[in-house]
């Protein structure tokens, strides 16, 4: 049966692709890169489309979870030493500004990816690495995970 793990993981497989396909074409179309931006940008296609795979497969979800850290630190690496290199650099402030929006979405969907297949990988489907709420909720969802 073809089943998609959460939304966040399909979502952050679409963006990487995405962003990553469209920075093959800008090195080789408007040659506006290197050997080592190709292969930056060929690696995390490739994780692109691991992580798709993963989404869709039939993987469990410790697998998922591996894939998709490896996939989200990987990005998340890159773009916070881009985010303090590229406004260093002489840019455009356009260039500049897309940049840090580019980073600033990866990351965030990174996080999100990972903090969805952490919970889903935990034996009680509970992510332990978030504190609960201390809201009137709290207590309700609380007698309900018990």
């Amino acid at each position: 049966m073809f089943r998609c793990k959460p939304l966040a993981v399909a979502v952050f497989a679409m963006w990487t692709t995405f962003v990553w396909v469209n920075r093959i074409y800008n090195i080789v179309a408007k040659d506006g890169g290197d050997g080592v931006d190709l292969a930056r940008a060929v690696a995390f296609v490739v994780l692109g489309v691991v992580v798709a795979v993963v989404a869709v497969g039939p993987f469990g979800p410790a697998v998922v979870h591996r894939v998709v850290s490896i996939a989200g630190w990987a990005s998340i690496a890159l773009w916070v030493t881009r985010i303090v290199t590229i406004p260093m650099g002489d840019y455009s402030v356009g260039f500049v500004v897309v940049h840090l929006v580019l980073g600033a979405v990866s990351v965030a969907l990174a996080l999100w990816a990972m903090r969805t297949t952490r919970a889903l990988a935990a034996p009680d489907g509970i992510d332990h690495h978030h504190r609960p709420s201390t809201g009137p909720d709290a207590a309700e969802r609380a007698a309900t995970n018990a």
